[in-house]
């Protein structure tokens, strides 16, 4: 058996699915003599992941030949969808060009909202023209919207330093789109007049016809002091951050106005089209340029997410040691309240900084998962960060709240530009890199585990089957993933010496090889990535008067040291945020009755109480929501038959029930995510020698 030092080891939030794709990352498999970039991405409800970009056809090595509006739709596998398209992926020549710049792909789409019939629309520019698109859920262009699929908003003008025409009738540039209730269609971007730019929404009815009760003819216009280039940028496409709906039918649109840096914006139009004069001052936040912290000057605001409670977050970058634009550029998060005053209880003041983020990076997609986390894209790097719903950052997840996902070779563009969070926990993120210039951008889906799956040593997010035996103190694992079976010696040999307790006791993520010992009430952590063992007195010491039971009861991304009690049929742990031991009685007292099976049951990312009933051969686990205790049968009856070893078995985010049967060598489960019970067989072991399975 190969030695578990050293080895790339258990997983953590934030670290790489290798499940997924090659470690993680999952190209995209464009057709022949074609480019796939990248810029945006939705999630449908049933966790298909629909990407929105350019796709670009090469002709006898000339790059850009045609450049056109595309979408990909890809399972939750990460496998593109051949129901979807020609092979999982939509393109036209109705929305292409042949006559894009080279160097710079600008005919791509750039925003994505999803109907309530699941089809899509899709906005963005071509040839200097803002088109609106909506294509069904086969993806195939909707004959019912506009003529063919397709309606034309208006001219869109390149180049900010030419004169300006005086059209401002029309949304010149379309980069961020929303659906309302009822299927009409918001477009946000801006357009430009002689007197100066302006930004704006476009109201389209859900056949692609001009919503005329909104705004002056379906079309409500905000103007801004003198030509704003950074709202154009420097290619002439509108710098905005997105458009969200309100359930009352109101709309919120963040943009950066102003040169360089320009100031973010976030403004919300009632459902008429008007100002709301009740949010912010007079229907405008202009988010100020220095934080409610002192922690730097806020330079952009790139993307916007609504909470199911009205709140909205704000994403963007910030030159966190005031030192000039860009010098360090992190991520940063806002919190404003619905009525636009910033939320004094997110994060420090209202805003998080991800100092522990990549240099320069910078929100470009912001998701919310279904605990109220909130998730980060990084536009300028392949990195995310995860900061709880208090907007602080969540230490579970990579290095203090921010994960930089490892790519094959260096790039120089390179960057995310959508986030999701699936069923199982899950993070997906769509992205690109290019190896020189962005003629040589390519894109691909990045996977990483939304936590760590206890006793998971190979990195796939699933359990692993893992057994301790006492006479030899040898921890021995067979990884899930495949391969040989590994071992590591740590503790007392001597039966009942020494027993497992692995976990993540430094909140890195990354459980730690760890045991207890009972004779002395005192736990041994072997730190994942080195240093001495830590040594911490918990518990009764004495034979049989304590089990180890380590969890995260709290939720605070840390295993807390605990123990079981058998005379008292009680839970003691220490909380890893602070405060007194706290002992939870449980289970029925005595020694050998109850055996602790602490675990994450109904995926809430913190550990219920629970115990096998050795004498029933069944699970007893109170729910953490109601409170209820339920016992389900599962294992054979009678002491030493059945062992429990609760894990996440198939990656659902959920630990199933599941028991070491030592005569079978086996560890049997039952799939959270239903379906029969399942067989894993694991290691013999010389019949003397006693066996703890591990898995929590």
């Amino acid at each position: 058996m190969e030695g578990l030092e050293g080895r790339e080891l258990l997983s953590y939030g934030g670290s790489a699915d290798f499940s997924f794709g090659v470690r993680g990352v999952q190209s995209f498999q464009a057709p022949a003599h074609s480019q796939f970039v990248a810029t945006t991405s939705a999630t449908q409800a049933d966790g298909k992941l629909v990407v929105g970009g350019a796709l670009v056809s090469f002709s006898a090595g000339v790059p850009q030949t045609t450049v056109s509006f595309a979408a990909a739709r890809y399972d939750a596998v990460g496998t593109l969808d051949p129901s979807f398209g020609v092979g999982g992926i939509f393109s036209s020549p109705l929305l292409a060009s042949t006559t894009a710049p080279e160097g710079y792909i600008r005919e791509a789409i750039q925003g994505i909202t999803l109907q309530p019939d699941g089809s899509m629309v899709l906005v963005g520019d071509i040839d200097n023209v803002a088109k609106v698109a909506t294509i069904d859920v086969s993806g195939v262009l909707d004959p019912t919207f506009g003529t063919g699929g397709i309606v034309t908003l208006g001219t869109f003008v390149a180049d900010v330093r030419a004169p300006l025409p005086p059209d401002a009738s029309v949304v010149e540039a379309a980069s961020s789109v929303a659906t309302l209730p009822g299927g009409r269609i918001a477009v946000g971007g801006g357009i430009r007049t002689t007197s100066g730019d302006a930004l704006a929404v476009e109201l389209l009815n859900r056949d692609g016809s001009i919503s005329s009760g909104f705004g002056v003819g379906g079309l409500s216009v905000l103007p801004q002091p003198g030509h704003n280039f950074y709202l154009f940028g420097a290619s002439g496409q509108v710098i905005t951050g997105g458009i969200v709906a309100q359930p009352d039918g109101k709309l919120d649109f963040l943009a950066n106005v102003g040169n360089l840096p320009g100031t973010p914006v976030l403004t919300r139009l009632d459902a008429s089209g008007v100002l709301d004069p009740t949010f912010g001052r007079a229907g405008q936040v202009g988010i100020p340029a220095t934080l409610p912290v002192s922690f730097g000057l806020f330079l952009t605001g790139d993307a916007l997410a609504i909470q199911p409670d009205g709140k909205l977050i704000v994403g963007g970058s910030s030159d966190y040691t005031r030192t000039g634009f860009n010098a360090q550029q992190r991520m940063v998060a806002l919190r404003f309240e619905p009525n636009g005053a910033v939320d004094p209880s997110f994060g420090i003041g209202g805003a998080c900084i991800l100092t522990s983020a990549p240099a320069s990076s910078d929100v470009s997609a912001i998701a919310i998962q279904a605990d109220g986390k909130i998730l980060l894209a990084d536009r300028n790097n392949v990195a995310m960060a995860r900061l709880n719903g208090n907007g602080l950052p969540d230490i579970s997840f990579g290095e203090a709240g921010a994960a930089l996902i490892p790519t094959a070779s260096p790039q120089l563009y390179i960057g995310l530009v959508g986030i999701s969070a699936g069923a199982d926990g899950k993070i997906t993120a769509p992205g690109q890199y290019g190896l020189t210039d962005p003629n040589g951008t390519q894109s691909g889906l990045y996977r990483v585990l939304g936590r760590g799956a206890a006793g998971d040593y190979d990195n796939d997010g699933i359990s692993d089957p893992a057994a301790f035996d006492t006479a030899t103190a040898t921890l021995t694992v067979l990884p899930s993933g495949g391969g040989p079976a590994s071992s590591i010696a740590i503790g007392d040999p001597g039966a009942r010496l020494t027993l497992p307790a692995p976990g993540a006791y430094d909140g890195g993520g990354i459980s730690e090889v760890a045991v207890y010992r009972p004779a002395s009430g005192v736990f041994e952590v072997r730190p994942y990535n080195g240093g001495p063992a830590v040594f911490t007195p918990f518990g009764t010491p004495g034979l049989g008067k304590s089990y180890p039971a380590p969890g995260d009861y709290d939720g605070s991304g840390r295993t807390e040291y605990a123990v079981y009690l058998p005379s008292l049929g009680s839970f003691a742990y220490r909380p890893a945020k602070g405060g007194p031991d706290v002992f939870v009685p449980f289970g029925t007292p005595g020694t050998g009755k109850s055996i602790p099976a602490p675990a994450d049951y109904f995926g809430t990312a913190r550990s219920d109480v629970a115990v096998y009933l050795t004498d029933l051969g069944a699970y007893a686990i109170r729910n953490p929501v109601t409170g209820q205790d339920s016992i389900i049968p599962f294992g054979t009856p009678g002491a030493g038959k059945s062992i429990p070893v609760p894990g996440d078995y198939d990656g659902s985010g959920r630990a199933e029930l599941a028991v070491y049967v030592p005569a079978a060598g086996a560890v049997f489960y039952r799939p959270a995510r239903g379906g029969p019970d399942k067989i894993i067989l694991i290691l013999q072991f010389d019949g003397s020698a006693q066996v703890f399975a591990i898995q929590r």
